[in-house]
């Protein structure tokens, strides 16, 4: 990764301050859990990158909210990578939110 995709992704971390748990990195795109969001109550996860950034559900992986450049490729990248990574990012959702995923 380039100094430039570094100090855009810093960027994104220091925007949020905080109020996020990255799970995952996977190239530009970081998986997030955030802690007590209000008014979600779906359990969910975001991504965020340079060009976009996306909330998915972690009950059925659909697409909950996006903004940017997202494409249909990008998302199903995303989809698939959260399937694979599903236990990571539901055991951090559980331990933010203290209640489960059914």
């Amino acid at each position: 990764m380039s100094l430039e995709e570094d100090l855009i992704l810093l960027k994104h971390m220091l925007v949020i301050d905080g109020k996020f748990v990255a799970v995952a990195r996977d190239g530009a795109y970081i998986f997030e859990i955030r802690p007590k969001e209000n008014g979600h109550n779906v359990p969910h996860f975001h991504v965020n990158a340079p060009d976009f950034s996306v909330s998915i559900s972690l009950v059925d992986f659909k697409c909950l909210a996006a903004e940017g450049k997202l494409t249909n490729t990008r998302l199903q990248y995303i989809i698939r990578f959260a399937k694979e990574h599903y236990d990571e990012l539901k055991s951090k959702w559980v331990e933010l939110h203290q209640w489960k995923i059914a």
